[in-house]
């Protein structure tokens, strides 16, 4: 008689652990789908700033380059210059690479994936 109660208690309490070990991997994939869409959002939201940025610079370079080549009296030095002024921008925020982007982005994806709510 002991020996059956023995046993539906081991019962019971293996019955527990799979109810509760369902419900945590339901938990971390519904937290997984959250983390996901949080993710793909700024994604979006990224590119989405990019586009527009890269336009509105475009149209700047190119007021920026008419303005120069009036004052100068050259078109060709305009752009030339104004393209000199990009290839600077670039060269800037090639040797500032890691501090700009890879150490914001592990900052970025830290935060998201581990900080408590």
């Amino acid at each position: 008689m002991k020996n059956s109660g023995t046993k539906d208690s081991f019962e019971n309490l293996t019955d527990t652990a799979k109810e509760y070990l369902d419900m945590r991997i339901d938990a971390l994939k519904l937290q997984l789908v959250q983390h996901l869409s949080i993710l793909f959002a700024k994604i979006v939201y990224i590119i989405i700033i990019l586009i527009c940025g890269g336009i509105a610079a475009a149209f700047f370079a190119a007021a920026l380059s008419s303005y120069i080549g009036e004052l100068l009296n050259s078109e060709a030095a305009g752009t030339l210059i104004t393209g000199g002024i990009f290839v600077l921008i670039i060269f800037i925020l090639y040797l500032k690479r890691k501090t700009i982007f890879t150490t914001s982005m592990v900052k970025m994806f830290s935060k998201m994936f581990f900080e408590p709510k």
